[in-house]
């Protein structure tokens, strides 16, 4: 076999291989949400559960630096499909900053709504 011929065989192979990869892994990425609220006491964001995550980083731009979660709320049918966890706060309280997981199977148009409020 010549080298150009394993080559080839290898970038195949590993083109192959990521497109099977587990779709769990095709959830993982990045979403910037903004928190609409009419002051800055008070303020909603919300996240997409649809087709599921794996470690997503959720980014929330509140509308005041004295807010913190108040609630989670989603569709009873959904309640235990997602789990958010490493939640923190940066930027002088104007950001929060979450880690999403959420199961694959969750349909189009399902969301988390995330409630803010002064402290």
């Amino acid at each position: 076999m010549t080298t150009a011929r394993v080559t080839r065989g290898i970038v195949l192979g590993l083109a192959a291989a990521s497109l099977c990869a587990s779709p769990i892994a095709l959830g993982a990425g990045k979403a910037t949400v903004k928190c609409v609220g009419t002051t800055s006491s008070s303020c909603t964001a919300k996240v997409s559960l649809a087709g599921g995550a794996s470690n997503k980083a959720i980014t929330i731009q509140l509308s005041g630096t004295n807010q913190k979660l108040a609630s989670v709320s989603v569709p009873k049918a959904y309640k235990g499909a997602y789990r958010f966890s490493k939640g923190a706060y940066s930027m002088g309280g104007s950001v929060y900053k979450v880690t999403l997981n959420a199961v694959q199977s969750i349909p189009r148009g399902v969301y988390a709504t995330l409630t803010f409020r002064a402290r």
